[in-house]
């Protein structure tokens, strides 16, 4: 309280934790104590309208099952006859503002995953798939009006601040955000497989959900830690392009970064960081 301006977190769930691995009462009763505390944790977060940073290690359905269990427990049918747009922005009130997900390590059918459930609980009579595409195309047209127009980049355009379909509408932000680390998410990942995993997973992201995180222990190494996500990133997009010409059943729905430039990515990440931490405001 003290503090009005700081986030919640580092939060979440680890199933490899050794406290969790080593308790005297099996695994499964460490959990349960872990995803107990975390929810209080959420709960809190919400109440108090902190952003949150979650740690989810091998938990995702369990991270899933709580944000379902906070939203379902508190759902109760006042008999107001509320209309729909007021009811998601109460729904939406019983979870944080945003909640970012921490040198995300999951899969890409994870990522559709919770933008389904966000769906669900923001807008259940819209379209994730339009919001995807129109994210793309919005950003895209975006970076290239502030390249001809010489404006700084993280910018907003006329066309975005004015499109009620924007991810940043009154009551249509965005809930969850995907961070990724070139430590987490590259350099701990070393088999071919699970780099093929997080390129798939990065893919699956809507550009305006990204989010770069240098993970490092020391203040000094921020700088490279930042600019190596910012890489990450980059070459996960642009893996998509050799990924999608080797098969031609592609997803529609996942990003097509090859279009992109380490400049672009670093211009949407950054954006995208401010746009989280405005959700204190």
């Amino acid at each position: 309280m003290k503090h009005p301006k700081c986030l919640v977190g580092e939060i979440g769930l680890c199933k490899i934790a050794k406290w969790v691995r080593k308790h005297p009462k099996g695994k499964s009763f460490a959990m349960s104590i872990q995803k107990r505390i975390f929810k209080k944790q959420l709960l809190l977060a919400a109440k108090l309208r902190r952003p949150v940073s979650v740690h989810c290690v091998n938990c995702h359905g369990i991270f899933v099952e709580t944000i379902k269990e906070i939203i379902n427990n508190n759902n109760k049918d006042d008999g107001n006859n509320n209309k729909s747009q007021d009811n998601n922005s109460r729904l939406r009130r019983l979870l944080p503002p945003v909640i970012g997900m921490h040198s995300f390590t999951g899969t890409a059918h994870h990522v559709k995953e919770l933008l389904e459930l966000e769906r669900q609980i923001v807008s259940p009579f819209s379209s994730s798939k339009v919001s995807r595409k129109r994210s793309k195309t919005r950003i895209k047209k975006s970076l290239e009006q502030q390249q001809q127009q010489g404006a700084p980049n993280g910018t907003n355009s006329d066309e975005e601040k004015e499109d009620p379909s924007s991810s940043q509408s009154s009551h249509n932000k965005p809930i969850f955000y995907f961070g990724f680390s070139h430590s987490v998410n590259y350099a701990m990942c070393t088999s071919e497989k699970s780099r093929k995993k997080g390129k798939k997973a990065v893919q699956a992201v809507p550009f305006n959900r990204l989010l770069v995180e240098s993970d490092v222990h020391s203040p000094e190494d921020v700088a490279g830690g930042t600019i190596g996500a910012i890489s990450y990133i980059t070459w996960a997009l642009l893996a998509s392009s050799g990924d999608n010409n080797r098969n031609s059943s592609n997803n529609n729905d996942n990003n097509d970064g090859s279009k992109f430039t380490v400049k672009d990515i670093a211009s949407i990440t950054s954006k995208n960081g401010l746009t989280f931490l405005n959700s204190l405001d």
